[in-house]
């Protein structure tokens, strides 16, 4: 992540609630996890294409970040954080 978004990333974080500082980490502790080669291709949601794109992030961690969420409701809370 470019040290511009970066900061900008952590000061909105900053100002989140529990509940939503709760789903980012679990976000980003899932993609740490999936940043390895697996040797597969996933597809990525359509959901996460544009905060792929704005974070610089890698689509096959991002991609298994978001579907290692439990259910479509913590996935639509995550793009609703990204959001803002």
């Amino acid at each position: 992540m470019p040290k511009r978004v970066r900061e900008r990333f952590i000061q909105r974080y900053l100002t989140l609630n529990d509940e939503e500082k709760e789903i980012i980490d679990r976000f980003a502790r899932d993609y740490v996890r999936y940043d390895i080669h697996l040797g597969m291709r996933v597809k990525m949601p359509d959901e996460m294409e544009k905060y792929t794109k704005s974070f610089h992030l890698k689509k096959i961690p991002t991609a298994l970040a978001y579907f290692a969420l439990n259910d479509e409701k913590e996935r639509n809370k995550l793009i609703e954080v990204l959001e803002k």
